[in-house]
């Protein structure tokens, strides 16, 4: 079967940076998505556009097409009383609710710095600013089910059963 719109895809995958650092690979771990979902980078998925199970490539994608530059104004500094007393810890992620989410959507921030008094937040993507070379190699094509289509994204055998608020 060839990989098209709202096939479910499940590969393997390595990201290195531009000086060949591994930065993450999936291991033993199911990772997919539904193509053509938008769930995923766009250069990702022109790269499976129409390949099968079995199929290897490496793909380079520069800051643009990957997760932007780095962006300075998406780091800012919180009192740490505002953290209420919370346990804190280096690139610790959550998400701050500012009431509607603009178009961009929702930030993840990550605490880059702790001082004493202050709580340095950064919402870039940790990948940001960087040429990133994806080995891929893609594990099963199927067409994605129904209630993968409406939550948006895949379900694998064995994972935690999960819900979904409507």
């Amino acid at each position: 079967m060839k990989i098209s719109h709202n096939s479910a895809v499940i590969f393997n995958y390595s990201i290195k940076d531009e000086h060949g650092t591994l930065l993450e690979s999936n291991a033993n771990e199911h990772v997919g998505y539904i193509h053509g979902s938008g769930t995923t980078l766009p250069g990702f998925e022109a790269a499976l556009d129409q390949k099968e199970a079995g199929y290897t490539t490496t793909i380079v994608l520069s800051p643009e097409e990957a997760f932007g530059h780095h962006d300075e104004s998406l780091i800012i500094q919180v009192p740490i009383d505002d953290f209420h007393g919370q346990d804190l810890s280096l690139n610790m992620e959550f998400v701050m609710d500012e009431g509607e989410a603009d178009e961009a959507g929702t930030i993840v921030w990550r605490i880059s710095e702790l001082g004493d008094e202050t709580v340095t937040l950064d919402g870039n993507h940790p990948y940001a600013g960087k040429t990133l070379t994806f080995d891929i190699e893609v594990k099963e094509v199927r067409t994605a089910t129904d209630e993968e289509l409406e939550h948006g994204h895949l379900h694998f055998e064995g994972d935690e059963h999960h819900h979904h608020d409507n």
